[in-house]
């Protein structure tokens, strides 16, 4: 009986992180064919024990998530790799020179280069024209929903921040991202928290994930500090992560760029409407007024809220429209499938 090839999965592995979820997705989905070892770039360097850990582990092929902090230690790599873009890489690294031209060499070397969406592919064949168009392919994120039973939010407000919903139900607008500058979670919050004191005291802006940046975070505190209406959880779980999507009113991004929103994904999958800054990432998601809502400014989310409040016919008919678009081109199956065959090609 043949062995089973050795592949290495490389990526930043920050807790709760966005990367660290769509590499354990995408290893899932291997394992059963393949020896797979997962590694942070960080741990691999320098160059010499990246080679020698290839060598001692037999590598055969690498999967590799975010064109710079896994394209450091791919730039001599004589295994083949695919190359994931994770979106902040895309946009936001490419603006850095010395970034950009470690990022070049990674995607020049990569077997293939995969992006999320279309609006990921066009940026890549802007910035590196010369790339081979058979190189780049469309893989959509596969999305999958596993939500608590156990999870209480309205348990969890009342006992961590003394918040009842009384006669009437919370509606949550909720956020999860990392907390970093490119995620601006602070962009809504002032505009939020006004319409929160204006006769909306049972709609609380809920933001959830870890910090990434710690000085950006004390920004993010002495605002959130400052807001009325404004509630922060550093991190949960996935499972109650989920249990709040769910069970919220709304799902909010902000974010300046975005490869492609797990988290808005999961609250298509769930029904929950969202509400996303114009942005190309999420742009490439949502269908403005189809299947979410796209916003350029505060004040145009201050809106959209008003009306999902008071048109709930047209927050269900959205809502619906968005769960049987996501569970028809998100599909964990299909995304399974593309990354096999793939890796097999090699």
């Amino acid at each position: 009986m043949e062995s089973k090839k050795s592949v290495l999965f490389l990526s930043p592995l920050k807790p709760y992180s966005g990367n660290q979820t769509t590499i354990d997705r995408i290893r899932q989905y291997l394992e059963p064919l393949y020896n797979c070892h997962t590694e942070d770039p960080v741990n691999l360097c320098p160059q010499k024990t990246f080679s020698e850990f290839l060598k001692v582990k037999q590598i055969s092929a690498i999967l590799a998530v975010h064109a710079y902090h896994s394209g450091i230690i791919l730039l001599d790599c004589t295994v083949p790799y695919i190359l994931v873009f994770g979106g902040t890489d895309i946009n936001e690294f490419s603006k850095d020179e010395s970034k950009f031209q470690i990022m070049t060499r990674a995607v020049q070397h990569a077997k293939f280069a995969v992006a999320f969406n279309d609006s990921v592919v066009n940026k890549a064949k802007s910035l590196w024209p010369d790339v081979c168009p058979k190189k780049l392919i469309v893989i959509p994120q596969g999305v999958s929903t596993t939500p608590s039973s156990c999870f209480n939010v309205n348990q969890f407000l009342q006992e961590n921040y003394n918040i009842s919903c009384g006669d009437s139900p919370l509606r949550l607008f909720t956020l999860i991202a990392g907390i970093r500058p490119v995620k601006d979670v602070t962009f809504l919050l002032k505009d939020f928290s006004a319409w929160h004191l204006d006769d909306h005291s049972d709609c609380f802006f809920l933001i959830i994930g870890p910090i990434t940046d710690k000085s950006y975070h004390m920004q993010v505190e002495s605002i959130i500090d400052s807001c009325k209406g404004v509630l922060q959880i550093l991190a949960l779980e996935k499972p109650d992560c989920h249990a709040i999507i769910r069970d919220s009113f709304a799902l909010v991004n902000s974010s300046l760029s975005e490869g492609m929103s797990a988290a808005l994904l999961e609250a298509m999958v769930m029904g929950v409407p969202v509400v996303a800054r114009n942005i190309p990432g999420n742009a490439a998601v949502i269908q403005h007024r189809k299947t979410g809502f796209l916003f350029n400014t505060p004040q145009e989310f201050i809106e959209i809220a008003q009306e999902l409040l008071q048109d709930r016919t047209l927050c269900t008919a959205i809502a619906t429209s968005a769960k049987t678009e996501a569970e028809r081109k998100y599909s964990c199956k299909k995304e399974m499938e593309a990354y096999r065959k793939l890796l097999n090609s090699m």
